[in-house]
């Protein structure tokens, strides 16, 4: 079976432009399979992955690449949070 995916992760900050500069390199390492669209709003930033006719084995590969985005955000705003006492 093989279908379309698309997520939206929409993620408020106090400062996107940062958080969008520090995540942005994510969007590089991504196979050819998966659209990325990485932008940035007022107070917020979006991801979307988009992904067409996917089979099993890349529903793993579109997980990876979300918890990889993910992990790298959670890891930026523990950063701003140490930064900001200081």
């Amino acid at each position: 079976m093989r279908i379309n995916i698309h997520i939206r992760v929409e993620i408020p900050f106090e400062n996107p432009h940062m958080l969008y500069s520090a995540t942005c390199p994510e969007d590089k390492s991504v196979p050819d399979f998966i659209k990325i669209r990485h932008h940035k709003g007022k107070d917020k930033i979006f991801y979307e992955i988009t992904a067409v006719d996917v089979n099993n084995k890349k529903i793993w590969t579109i997980r990876n690449t979300l918890n990889d985005y993910l992990f790298a955000v959670k890891l930026v705003i523990k950063i701003w949070d140490i930064l900001e006492r200081f």
